[in-house]
């Protein structure tokens, strides 16, 4: 229960607050040369929900899975439901000598009702790393603090802008990715972390920069929620999936049906930069996929939608994930975890109707602003579901000899085997050259330590003492007289592999 020396502490609070070289000053009234406060956020935390688990209640378990740091954001259906909620969790944090204060709704009727002391009078709050426009319900992201000036610009400021884009979801994945492409290029350049950006990168820089300022611009709808009164409400997610040859995207989105209307809104979005190493466009094709599957998988672990459809237009990926054939390491690994999410059905889509596509070469603000397929998906999907599209496409050469390139050959691989084999009987263990050393001794005992690392990196047994035990001796010096024979007495061995008689002749 607040007291009126609290509501003085309030008071002075207010009135002493200042706000300079981007930090915020209080003046303390009562005590000269404090201590300094120990850092207690944990304990903070974990003394509220220690405090929320004693109310067995519906809003105690809403205040549970949406408080974020030292903020509550929910959201309720409707004006009672909200005030109760109001009250209640009022009521729960007075209970632990907490006062929640600054509340603001999108209900202008919601606001009028709140307590004066405990609402905020802007119209435009922070949550989250976010702006959210009150009057239009509708979210942006913080603009950079950074401006640029005269003096020296290097790689470590040009990560620190960049840093204060907060988009966690990748709303505006196509504009940052410019930017990761740009900082992708001063590292394959080894540049220092604070070495001077050369003229030219410093022109690219300033040119991104001014564009990468004006994502604040961009406010999109906080709630995608299509209403209905009907229970025939359905809803479910959807990705589409794309790469260029510097970056791959997955990008998810909500699509909703009632009665005769549909509503489709991308709620995430994933992106990678290719790797330096150079690696084949199909690959990075199956990577796109790869990190499509793992978002479905986290939004639906997060939203409990099921998962629907995927998308891309990469036909090879798409021969590799229905094909019964072995396939290469590399492909197989990934086919493996893309084919163990069975909800999804996975379909073809041609390049301009991919909103993915959007966000691998990069975009400027002014175009990603109004731009409906990133947004909203292609227009299809505003139609019955069985209007939508899964073109089929007609296999070619060049596809069909990417496909075929991560096949895994059996017979081919069986030959070499056998060649390699040929090659190897003919040349002494290990390739070693017994010229080198100065006694027998010397040449069984290295080829037993070669032959025990070899065993290792096959994961066979083999011992792991420090000395070589007389088994492995045996078999390294075995090694040898079998190739000592197959040098001296070739036909010899020809004729018993051959079922033949051996004729000895005499010296």
């Amino acid at each position: 229960m607040e007291t009126s020396s609290d509501e003085k502490a309030m008071e002075y609070f207010k009135e002493t607050l200042k706000f300079k070289n981007g930090r915020y000053y209080v003046k303390w009234p009562w005590e000269e040369n404090t201590l300094e406060l120990l850092d207690n956020r944990e304990l903070a935390l974990a003394t509220i929900e220690h405090h929320v688990d004693m109310y067995n209640t519906p809003v105690a378990d809403k205040i549970k899975n949406n408080i974020y740091v030292d903020n509550l954001i929910s959201g309720c259906k409707s004006v009672q439901e909200a005030l109760k909620f109001y009250s209640e969790t009022k009521y729960i944090f007075k209970e632990a000598a907490m006062n929640l204060r600054e509340w603001i709704s999108n209900n202008s009727s919601i606001n009028e009702l709140l307590t004066a002391s405990d609402k905020t009078d802007v119209l435009q709050v922070s949550v989250l790393g976010h702006i959210w426009n009150i009057e239009d319900d509708k979210v942006a992201v913080k603009p950079s603090k950074f401006t640029v000036c005269p003096g020296k610009t290097t790689k470590r400021r040009t990560l620190m802008e960049l840093a204060e884009i907060f988009d966690p979801i990748g709303l505006f994945s196509p504009i940052i990715i410019s930017w990761k492409m740009f900082l992708q290029d001063l590292w394959k350049r080894n540049l220092k972390w604070d070495d001077e950006l050369s003229t030219e990168d410093l022109s690219k820089w300033i040119n991104i920069s001014s564009d990468l300022k004006r994502v604040s611009e961009i406010f999109i709808p906080r709630c995608v929620y299509l209403h209905s009164d009907s229970n025939d409400k359905k809803c479910k997610l959807l990705c589409f999936c794309d790469t260029s040859a510097r970056a791959y995207l997955a990008a998810v989105y909500l699509h909703q049906t009632c009665e005769q209307s549909s509503r489709s809104n991308l709620i995430f979005s994933k992106s990678r930069l290719a790797p330096v190493k150079e690696m084949s466009i199909p690959r990075l094709e199956l990577m796109a996929v790869l990190i499509g599957v793992r978002s479905l998988i986290f939004v639906k672990s997060e939203l409990n939608i099921s998962i629907e459809e995927m998308w891309s237009d990469s036909q090879c990926v798409l021969k590799w994930i229905s094909t019964k054939k072995e396939l290469n390491v590399f492909v197989k690994n990934r086919i493996d975890e893309i084919k163990a999410s069975k909800d999804i059905k996975f379909m073809y889509v041609i390049t301009k109707e991919n909103p993915a596509d959007v966000a691998t070469r990069g975009t400027t603000v002014s175009k990603l602003k109004n731009d409906s397929l990133w947004w909203h998906g292609p227009k299809w999907l505003s139609y019955d579901t069985q209007k939508w599209t899964n073109d089929s496409f007609e296999d070619n050469l060049s596809v069909e000899k990417i496909y075929q390139s991560e096949i895994k050959r059996e017979n081919s691989r069986f030959s070499t085997l056998l060649c390699n084999q040929t090659e190897e009987e003919n040349r002494p263990p290990f390739g070693i050259d017994c010229r080198e050393f100065s006694s027998y001794t010397k040449v069984i005992r290295v080829t037993a330590w070669i032959q025990r690392f070899v065993s290792r990196m096959k994961k066979d047994k083999c011992s792991t003492g420090k000395v070589l035990t007389y088994k492995e001796l045996k078999v390294a010096e075995m090694n040898w007289i079998k190739y000592i024979q197959r040098k001296h007495y070739l036909d010899v061995f020809e004729a018993i592999n051959e079922n033949k008689k051996i004729i000895y002749k005499d010296n």
